[in-house]
C-alpha cells in the first residue's frame, strides 16, 4: 500500500475543500427581466469576468452540452467565510458570453447578498 503523505507546503493536509453539492440556478420570467436589466447596465468582457470571479475566490468551470445546446458555467465556492463554501453553483445559457455574464450576476448579486437558497431550503430566490 502506498504511503500517503503531504508535500512540504501542505504539512500532510490534502488542501481540498469539502464538496457540499450542486445548486442549479434557473430564473423565472420576472427574474430574467431583472438579470437582463443588470447585464445591460454593464459592459462585461468574458476574460475579465472569469478573472474577477477567480480573484473573488471561485473556481470557474465552463462546459458545453450538445444534448441541450447550451453553455454551463459553474462557480465553486472556496471562501470558508460564506455559506456557499463547497457548493457548486451552475447557470446556463445558449450564448457563451451571456452564460459568462449570467455567472457574474449570480456571483455579484445572488451569492454576495446570500439570496440563493441552499439545497433543501426554499426554491424561491429571495429577490
Amino acid at each position: 500500500m502506498a504511503n500517503r503523505r503531504g508535500n512540504k507546503r501542505s504539512s500532510g493536509k490534502s488542501g481540498k475543500q469539502p464538496f457540499n453539492g450542486f445548486i442549479n440556478v434557473d430564473f423565472n420570467d420576472k427574474e430574467r427581466i431583472e438579470v437582463n436589466a443588470w447585464l445591460e447596465s454593464r459592459t462585461l468582457d468574458d476574460a475579465n469576468v472569469v478573472l474577477c470571479l477567480c480573484e473573488r475566490g471561485y473556481k470557474v468551470s465552463v462546459s458545453f452540452s450538445s444534448g441541450r445546446p447550451c453553455w454551463y458555467v459553474s462557480l465553486t465556492g472556496k471562501d470558508t467565510d460564506t455559506r456557499y463554501d463547497g457548493y457548486c453553483v451552475v447557470c446556463s445559457h445558449a450564448d457563451f458570453s451571456k452564460a459568462i455574464a449570467v455567472a457574474a450576476y449570480v456571483a455579484e448579486v445572488l451569492l454576495e447578498n446570500e439570496a440563493l437558497p441552499l439545497p433543501g431550503q426554499s426554491d424561491d430566490l429571495n429577490w
